[in-house]
């Protein structure tokens, strides 16, 4: 990037100063928020928005997680998700960027490559790394991320505890929905399905 501007040294100076201004280009960096996601399901194919400056490319890797994997995940929380799974990414590929140079631009990762094309709902672990990043996580930036219309809302009590599942999209209450209780440690200690009104207990 280039200013100029021309100075006046001073009454009577015969001829300005030109000065050419040069500021340096931004630092390549990739933002992608928190290490969890919630993607409410929508007619449109799910994508992980991934904010990126000054890059040529970016390597993507993608796992489609079984709930059980989901589980193990959260109680492992170290942030070495794919080190957790034990297991090669479903989907991998060094994906080329044409952004111009010092503006930072939302590049869709499209979850389709790893739930197959029309699907719309499932979890996915996303690891987004870089070699021209100077500063980057050890293991790449790992969002884990489901795309849903369901919210589950959780009352704990000391004897027993209460799951009420309705949809994101219209609130209303969802019935035969299965649900699965998991220990701190990863390991399913109750699972069973919603009434008519959404409830499980």
């Amino acid at each position: 990037r280039h200013r100029e501007a021309n100075l006046d040294r001073g009454t009577g100076a015969p001829e300005g100063l030109s000065v050419t201004l040069r500021t340096d280009d931004l630092a390549s960096s990739l933002i992608l928020g928190g290490s969890l996601g919630l993607l409410e399901k929508s007619n449109s194919a799910p994508i992980v928005p991934a904010e990126v400056s000054n890059l040529s490319n970016i390597d993507v890797q993608m796992w489609k997680v079984s709930q059980d994997e989901v589980a193990k995940l959260v109680a492992n929380g170290d942030g070495a998700e794919s080190k957790a799974l034990g297991r090669a990414a479903d989907f991998s590929e060094n994906e080329k960027l044409k952004y111009a140079r010092n503006v930072a631009k939302v590049h869709p990762l499209k979850l389709e490559k790893v739930l197959g094309a029309g699907v719309q709902t499932g979890v996915v672990l996303v690891n987004v790394n870089s070699n021209e990043l100077e500063y980057k996580p050890r293991d790449g930036f790992e969002p884990l991320v489901q795309v849903s219309d369901l919210a589950a809302h959780i009352k704990v009590g000391r004897k027993s505890s209460l799951v009420w599942v309705t949809r994101l999209s219209n609130g209303q209450p969802v019935g035969d929905a299965n649900i699965s209780v998991y220990d701190s440690e990863g390991t399913k200690t109750w699972s069973g399905k919603t009434n008519a009104e959404g409830f499980a207990d």
